[in-house]
């Protein structure tokens, strides 16, 4: 990553001529950028940074010069366009508006979307994850206060399939913020770190994935981790944080809304006594404790705003929740003292059961002191698996997801109102992430294809690790064999004001508070088994980054939390329930020969299609000579057996088994007339085609031109059937002899038919010609006139027209 650290410092001073803090009109910023282009072209040499086996270059000045910042990145040929853009007036609000949208084209895939409309449409949940991981690497780096509205979108312009076009979202989205005059604390770079058998291995490709246990994203600066997001299989912990420290040591202001120093001062004379009270009253749960709090922000706000009538509510905010964390710092870390009375290590009461609800296929409720999630499983065929578009899928989606995991999030969780049902980026983040702790643990040969929905009742902490704890019980109730039981907890970081980001006196909090979690500056989530990390996430607020020691010691106080979590689990239940239950789906596999299978079948596919619509099972073909069965209940599928075995065990005649024997002559039954042949039945309820190609040696141009019509007897010769599909081959020009002619008559009705078309459309000029040769077929010409010869020597001369 230092190769990377001075290239783009390399690119911030090379432009920092033309891009300063006081630069905010876009006209002159246009101007500037037409310099850049122009004037000094120099200036806009591509960088080259190696980073891992890849090389990455990084180039700026040709597109989108009316951006603050632009930043075209290539590795390979999968070439990225990054641009941010700040706006002009700060914000009315007390967070950062940081928008980050990452979009991939067909086109860059040389490929159009298969929607009705041809383009690009809705935003795919790859999208919105790889969106959600680059905010979460460049917003910590953003200076507290910053609330003007920042905009950063990544345009996949070109994709080869083997460089990692989200990695490049992130260091583009770096390149693009250092050009710029936007406020950030960067660069950073990022890698994905995988582990191959034994080996540790920097940006791997996707078949190198496909082979890997270990599969993260880390994201930092020079000398300190950002953000982590990936999954494992079960890898030990250790292992996981020698990952990425590897790649540390690989790798290794103005337009600000602060509230004013008299303003923040009144602020914390008025309320810090209260604030006190409120977070050491370890009897209050959420919704007590934020009502008391929000009261006491309207009290002080009230009496601020007779002295200060000009302060916006947003400032007067941000000055109570600054308070607010020095109390909760005092707490804990110089007191040892949490808002609920915990211990800094100690876990939340934890209620969990199973079989809820005994209708569904599996259920389970999981608690964990305020936060609880609602867990069901849904079984159903594997031809309901989701399945990866195209691009997607070039780009290492995986092609068909037959597990997926669901997070809801209503608005009553948390005592508000809003949309409900309404599905965002942080409902897409959460859910993926509780997928990648339990997918590993999934038999790859289960077949049915599973919905894991997870809706959270009450949240005040950490709903995503309660979704993977309650999960991973409603799978064990529906009886998925998994192989171990899956737990999750969330950690997080409380430290004295740091300065210039050193981080001297800290304490982490094993499975936070949502008050803790907002107030802090780390959340640190990680699931996984006994034997290892299958999931992991950490995200930092209002720090650059945290050292490589604290990130070991959160992963080993995580650890420590998971194996408590999953011995109560065990309490609940500790097994997957043997089978799935009664009430359950149902799936079977039947070996059929080729003969069989296409009686069941039927002609056109009437029967399969009638035991579907009848039965509502689903009957799909596996291999040549098997075919699967899914049906919703063990009734049906009791039902679709039976009427399999009628279908294929019926005899319709005993005649027609000698009947149709190789080479048999049978009088067939026209059913149909199409245009390419006709449908007949040999015998009763056997059906064939009869092609239009096997009617006659003469060329036929629509069966109706034998005057045969439906009811009408035709003979044909019976071949068997096709060993390739099964269907029976029929002929009725085998049984037809082959007109023989001779070779002379042939040409001579030929040579009349063609002079008789000639003298009807031409007139003869000249009958004196050279005599052609006796076997001579071809056409002879000499300017101007044209000889036309025939097999019979006899000829015309014709002009030449």
């Amino acid at each position: 990553m230092s190769n990377y650290v001075l290239a783009a410092s390399g690119l911030r001073r090379a432009c920092s001529e033309y891009v300063r803090c006081s630069v905010r009109r876009s006209a002159l910023r246009f101007l500037l950028a037409r310099r850049l282009q122009h004037s000094e072209p120099e200036l806009c040499k591509p960088v080259q940074v190696k980073i891992g086996d890849s090389n990455v270059t990084f180039s700026t000045g040709r597109y989108a010069n009316l951006a603050d910042g632009a930043a075209l990145v290539q590795s390979g040929n999968t070439a990225i366009l990054v641009t941010a853009v700040s706006g002009k007036k700060p914000q009315s609000v007390g967070f950062l508006p940081l928008q980050v949208d990452y979009r991939e084209r067909a086109s860059a895939a040389g490929r159009i979307p298969q929607n009705f409309l041809r383009r690009e449409l809705r935003v795919s949940d790859r999208e919105i994850l790889a969106s959600r991981f680059i905010d979460r690497s460049v917003r910590p780096l953003f200076p507290s206060g910053y609330t003007y509205e920042t905009q950063v979108i990544c345009d996949l312009l070109a994709v080869d399939g083997r460089h990692d076009a989200e990695l490049l979202s992130v260091l583009g989205t770096s390149a693009a913020l250092m050009l710029s005059d936007i406020p950030w604390n960067g660069p950073i770079g990022a890698v994905r770190v995988g582990l191959i058998g034994d080996q540790l291995c920097i940006n791997p490709t996707q078949r190198e994935l496909e082979h890997s246990s270990l599969n993260i994203i880390v994201s930092c600066t020079k000398d300190r981790i950002v953000m982590v997001e990936g999954g494992a299989n079960e890898v030990d912990d250790a292992r996981v944080c020698e990952g990425c420290h590897v790649w540390l040591r690989a790798g290794s202001a103005a337009f600000l809304s602060v509230p004013p120093a008299d303003v923040a001062a009144l602020m914390s004379q008025l309320c810090r006594p209260s604030i006190n009270t409120i977070l050491t009253d370890f009897t209050l749960k959420k919704a007590s404790r934020d009502e008391r709090l929000f009261t006491t922000l309207d009290s002080a706000s009230s009496v601020i705003t007779q002295s200060y009538p000009t302060v916006s509510s947003h400032i007067l905010s941000d000055a109570f929740w600054s308070v607010c964390r020095q109390c909760l710092q005092e707490n804990v870390v110089v007191k040892g003292i949490r808002c609920d009375g915990r211990g800094l290590h100690e876990l939340r009461p934890i209620e969990c059961c199973v079989d809820v609800f005994e209708p569904l296929h599996g259920s389970a409720s999981f608690r964990r002191g305020e936060t609880q999630v609602l867990c069901t499983v849904t079984f159903d065929s594997p031809h309901s698996a989701a399945r990866a578009d195209v691009i997607s899928t070039l780009l290492g989606a995986q092609k068909s997801r037959r597990f997926m995991v669901h997070y809801e999030f209503p608005p009553f969780a948390t005592n508000t109102t809003g949309p409900f049902m309404l599905v965002g980026r942080r409902e897409v983040g959460h859910g993926a992430l509780a997928e990648k702790a339990l997918l590993p643990l999934i038999p790859k040969d289960f077949p049915f294809t599973i919905r894991l929905s997870s809706q959270v009742v009450d949240s005040n902490g950490s709903s995503s690790m309660a979704t993977v704890c309650g999960g991973s019980l409603a799978l064990f109730d529906a009886g998925v064999p998994l192989k171990r039981a899956v737990a999750g907890v969330a950690c997080g970081l409380v430290t004295t004001d740091p300065k210039d980001g050193n981080i001297d006196n800290y304490q982490i909090l094993t499975d936070i508070l949502g008050i803790e979690d907002a107030l802090g500056y780390m959340d640190f989530k990680s699931a996984g088994t006994e034997k290892g990390v299958t999931s992991l996430q950490m995200d930092i607020k209002s720090l650059p980054g945290i050292p490589y020691s604290i990130f070991k010691e959160a992963m080993m106080r995580s650890r420590d939390a998971r194996h408590e979590v999953l011995q109560k689990m065990a309490k609940c239940q500790s097994v997957p329930r043997a089978g799935i239950k009664e009430n359950g789906p149902a799936y079977a596999t039947i070996d059929l020969p080729v003969a069989k299978r296409m009686k069941l079948i039927g002609t056109g596919g009437h029967r399969i299609r009638s035991l579907i619509d009848d039965t509502g099972a689903q009957v799909q073909t596996v291999s040549d000579e098997a075919m699967s069965i899914f049906a919703p209940s063990r009734d049906v599928m009791e039902q679709v057996m039976e009427r399999i075995e009628d279908i294929i065990s019926e005899d319709p005649a005993a005649q027609v088994s000698q009947e149709l024997k190789f080479g048999s002559i049978i009088d067939a039954t026209i059913k149909e007339v199409r245009d390419y042949g006709f449908i007949v039945e040999l015998a009763p309820g056997i059906g064939a085609l009869l092609h239009v190609s096997q009617i006659s040696h003469k060329f036929v141009s629509h069966p109706s031109d034998l005057g045969l019509e439906v009811g009408h007897k035709i003979c044909v010769k019976y071949f068997g059937r096709d060993p390739v599909n099964g269907k029976h081959r029929i002929s009725r020009k085998a049984l037809l002899n082959i007109p023989v002619e001779p070779a002379a008559a042939r040409g001579q009705e030929a040579g009349d038919q063609l002079l008789t078309e000639v003298l009807e459309n031409s007139s003869v000029t000249d009958k004196s010609a050279p005599e052609p040769e006796q076997k001579d077929r071809s056409l002879g010409s000499s300017s101007p006139h044209c000889v036309i010869c025939f097999h019979n020597s006899s000829h015309l001369l014709l002009p030449w027209t």
